[in-house]
């Protein structure tokens, strides 16, 4: 049973990220009706079966990163944790932290330190448009429960014109979820909207 407001305290914090590869957003939001905590002034999702803030290993945001090189932005990065769908939460070498949309294939620098951070994701309008918390509760409520090591993960990609919804929804692993998303981004990134999209390749 998950806990809220959410304790960003104990995210395991990888190595940056280096445009090889190596170590070193349009946001698309779905919203659902929520439960209001009695405290006043302090919203609180209803408890939630699936964790919407996932943390992995080091080795494991590196090699999930491995096909995102391309995004320049990124270079530097350290992720620190990411939510049900395998989009990542980075921090910058200067303390502040930006969103990985692996939905978008998009880095949004938004918080200036992680105080900010902390504050903004104990809100219900950055739980629906960071977290996803909705599409979460329709995951759990269908019985998919991710593992240690694994997210929620579209089957057709929503890049690829997938729908954001619980019966586009499977569990996979992480490592592989965010790998494919870096790859397929990488070669869609540069064509106009409403290309006809084929022979994409995943390595």
């Amino acid at each position: 049973m998950n806990r809220a407001p959410y304790d960003l305290s104990t995210s395991v914090k990888a190595e940056p990220v280096r445009r090889d590869g190596g170590t070193s957003r349009t946001a698309i939001i779905y919203r659902r009706p929520s439960a209001v905590s009695p405290m006043i002034g302090c919203w609180r999702p209803r408890l939630l079966s699936v964790e919407p803030i996932r943390r992995f290993d080091p080795q494991s945001y590196s090699d999930a990163l491995e096909s995102w090189g391309w995004l320049a932005d990124l270079d530097g990065m350290s992720p620190t944790f990411a939510n049900a769908f395998g989009d990542l939460f980075v921090q910058a070498p200067d303390g502040s932290f930006s969103f990985l949309s692996t939905l978008d294939g998009t880095l949004e620098h938004l918080w200036p330190d992680a105080a900010a951070l902390q504050a903004a994701i104990n809100t219900r309008e950055a739980q629906d448009e960071f977290l996803i918390i909705g599409l979460v509760q329709d995951a759990a409520a269908a019985g998919l429960e991710p593992g240690p090591a694994e997210v929620l993960a579209f089957k057709v990609a929503p890049a690829l014109g997938g729908e954001v919804a619980v019966d586009n929804l499977e569990l996979a692993d992480f490592v592989v979820t965010v790998n494919v998303a870096g790859q397929i981004h990488e070669q869609i990134k540069n064509l106009p909207p409403g290309t006809s999209i084929s022979g994409l390749t995943i390595s």
